[in-house]
């Protein structure tokens, strides 16, 4: 999950790190990411993610890793 004032968001660093990880066997959240693009756009001067479209997107996000974290943890 990432934030960037760009239109790729961070997108490529995501991918990268997943590569990352995917050499090492980790396990990895099955989904594509969260990349806020115009970040500058989506949150105040005090960090809080104002684009309503945007937060519900990134609350779905979390609840499902929520679910997969603790799935995998009691394998």
């Amino acid at each position: 999950m990432g934030a960037a004032p760009g239109p790729g968001g961070t997108m490529r660093g995501q991918e990268q790190l997943k590569l990352a990880l995917l050499g090492m066997a980790a396990q990895i959240f099955p989904h594509p990411g969260v990349a806020v693009s115009r970040a500058g756009e989506r949150f105040d001067d005090d960090l809080k993610l104002t684009d309503e479209k945007t937060r519900d997107f990134v609350a779905k996000y979390l609840e499902d890793f929520v679910t997969w974290a603790r799935r995998v943890r009691q394998d």
